[in-house]
């Protein structure tokens, strides 16, 4: 997979969300908040001008990803992971 493709994948795990609630929000949020490192933003935020900008904690690189795991419709109490990583039970 080519890097601009990882870069992209990371860039709809952090902005997805809100693209999918408003497409504008992919210059006005997701380009504009990208991190200064990103390909993505090296790329693409150059062609856009008045996008937002950020004085401060300004992310270097991409965050760890974070995942909402769905399925529950109440609170969960516990959360165990399997040796290897790859399950997850809740409960």
């Amino acid at each position: 997979m080519s890097a601009i493709a990882r870069d992209g994948i990371k860039f709809l795990a952090v902005f997805g969300e809100a693209i999918m609630e408003s497409t504008p929000h992919l210059y006005i949020s997701g380009l504009a908040f990208s991190p200064e490192n990103s390909i993505v933003f090296k790329e693409y935020s150059p062609r856009y001008q008045g996008l937002a900008e950020v004085k401060r904690g300004w992310n270097i690189d991409w965050p760890n990803q974070q995942i909402t795991l769905r399925g529950h419709s109440d609170s969960v109490m516990a959360v165990a992971f399997s040796p290897d990583g790859k399950r997850i039970a809740s409960g």
